[in-house]
């Protein structure tokens, strides 16, 4: 295979997951934008976060989190709440209706995947993780990169994930 071959198939393998796993992903028949649920997620996994422990968690400016808040909140998914030890400080916090989209979108996700997962012969889907552990231990090589990809999972995090074991391997902390 040629090298500008496989770029390609890199770039259409990045489109595909994108279009068949996340794009259209609603609840109660109101769509969201990807963006929009990677901040409900995000809010999900880490309550009463501040304005700047979103941008942070995100790697978005202040005020494209001021702007997705904005949205999430018009369609009733997300609240703002004044902080009762400091007034000055917001916390941004999901509505029931958030909450139980983030729950339906992860469900959608899930039978998505695992119906994609099912055309694949049990020796593939293991040699398929093999090769996508492979390629991001490899390429997440510095903190930089292992903090942009990292996905804020919280209490959902893998002990085993590539970000992380990267980021144990850089600093001698695993043998």
């Amino acid at each position: 295979m040629k090298k500008d071959n496989l770029l390609h198939l890199v770039m259409l393998f990045h489109k595909f997951i994108k279009v068949s796993l996340f794009d259209s992903l609603s609840s109660d028949g109101e769509e969201i934008t990807s963006s929009q649920l990677v901040c409900l997620r995000y809010l999900y996994l880490n309550p009463h976060s501040t304005a700047g422990d979103l941008a942070r968690g995100l790697s978005v400016s202040c005020g494209a989190c001021t702007r997705t808040m904005d949205r999430l909140e018009q369609k009733g998914l997300a609240v703002r709440m004044t902080n009762p030890k400091d007034r000055r400080v917001q916390q941004m916090s999901l509505t029931p209706k958030g909450k139980q989209h983030v729950e339906d979108a992860s469900k959608q996700l899930c039978t998505r995947f695992q119906k994609m997962m099912k055309k694949l012969t049990p020796q593939e889907r293991t040699d398929f993780e093999s090769i996508l552990c492979l390629f991001l231990n490899k390429g997440i090589d510095n903190e930089e990169i292992a903090e942009e990809v990292c996905l804020r999972c919280g209490i959902l995090h893998m002990v085993d994930c590539p970000a992380n074991s990267s980021s144990q391997q850089r600093m001698g902390m695993e043998g």
